[in-house]
């Protein structure tokens, strides 16, 4: 399913991304770290992320809402590190 996005929607939302990724590197600047939950909810159960034929959509947007925190720190490059 292609959606169409003009040139001007995808250089504002080009901007927004890296506006986004400026002020939180901009809150770098006074802390070490960011500490988020993984999830924003409990284990949900199988075929929550289901998209039926009619809205193929649905399942890519409540699975945005399942992992919030993720998507900002994958576009901001934060990468997470793992402790020993």
């Amino acid at each position: 399913m292609e959606i169409p996005v003009s040139a001007a929607d995808y250089v504002l939302a080009i901007q927004m991304l890296q506006r986004t990724t400026r002020l939180v590197a901009n809150f770098f600047v006074d802390f070490d770290v960011s500490l988020t939950p993984v999830l924003s909810e409990p284990p949900v159960p199988l075929g929550t992320f289901y998209s039926p034929p009619d809205n193929p959509l649905q399942g890519l947007i409540r699975s945005a809402e399942f992992a919030f925190f993720t998507p900002t720190a994958n576009f901001t490059t934060q990468n997470p590190e793992m402790l020993e």
